[in-house]
């Protein structure tokens, strides 16, 4: 078995990710949001080999941005993302058996603020672990 590349990797997160209703996902920075939206990028990767085992972990960060204008509605637009976004990762821990061997998993969130082109935006950056395993036979 052979670890999966990570484009591969990154593009099942995004669909994953892209199925929490009202959510626009993507795997770059745009020209210009449009929220509710959340940026998918890779922070680091570790590679760790041990006999014939080869371990890659990841750890992405994906940034939700609500529009800031008004205190209370920002904070219920970011609210409602807490729990179903880390849900529905939880519901495919293998992104679409992208992962043969491996889980992908959300650990935390942390919110802030964040301005571009003069815009305010609220912001949670949840930090997504996705762990893939492969074993190599000597001799193939």
């Amino acid at each position: 078995m052979s670890l999966t590349h990570w484009p591969a990797i990154k593009a099942a997160l995004i669909t994953r990710l892209a199925t929490v209703s009202g959510l626009v996902v993507t795997g770059h920075f745009p020209k210009a949001i449009e929220p509710p939206w959340l940026f998918v990028t890779l922070r680091h990767f570790d590679r760790d080999t041990s006999g014939q085992v080869t371990a890659m972990p990841y750890q992405v960060s994906a940034r939700l941005y609500v529009q800031w204008q008004d205190n209370e509605q920002a904070e219920l637009e970011l609210d409602s993302f807490v729990n179903p976004i880390p849900a529905t990762v939880d519901a495919d821990p293998t992104l679409g058996g992208v992962l043969q061997a491996g889980i992908a998993e959300i650990t935390m969130g942390d919110p802030g603020f964040e301005e571009i082109s003069g815009i305010l935006y609220r912001t949670l950056d949840f930090s997504v672990r996705i762990l893939e395993k492969a074993t190599f036979r000597s001799g193939i």
